[in-house]
């Protein structure tokens, strides 16, 4: 059933400091680019025009992969920059990215 919540992997996701889902702006490999951040186009639309916000997803309505839970806590961080596929640069990454090795559970909101 694909209706089915999948525990341990909602669990591991709940266990994260902190979770970031980042979209490359000009991406023509994943498709569409803003499902980096689990949204998808609306059913129905053929013309591929537009996106569902993450928060109107069953999914994120459901909870199925606690990505509504990680952003109550302050804890889900959706970001992107300017360029195509995995075409960051170092800046951006060590401006955005390298933080996030750094983390330490006392300086995280506490799990709800």
């Amino acid at each position: 059933n694909d209706r089915t919540i999948n525990q341990p992997r909602r669990q591991n996701m709940l266990s994260l400091n902190q979770y970031m889902a980042t979209v490359a702006l000009q991406d023509e490999i994943v498709q569409p680019s803003y499902s980096a951040w689990h949204t998808y186009w609306y059913w129905g639309d053929d013309s591929r025009s537009k996106i569902m916000p993450l928060y109107e997803t069953e999914g994120y309505k459901s909870d199925a992969l606690g990505l509504r839970s990680l952003a109550e806590r302050g804890a889900l961080i959706l970001n992107s920059f300017d360029g195509r596929h995995l075409g960051y640069t170092m800046d951006w990454w060590n401006e955005n990215v390298l933080p996030m090795f750094d983390n330490r559970l006392s300086e995280m909101p506490a799990p709800s």
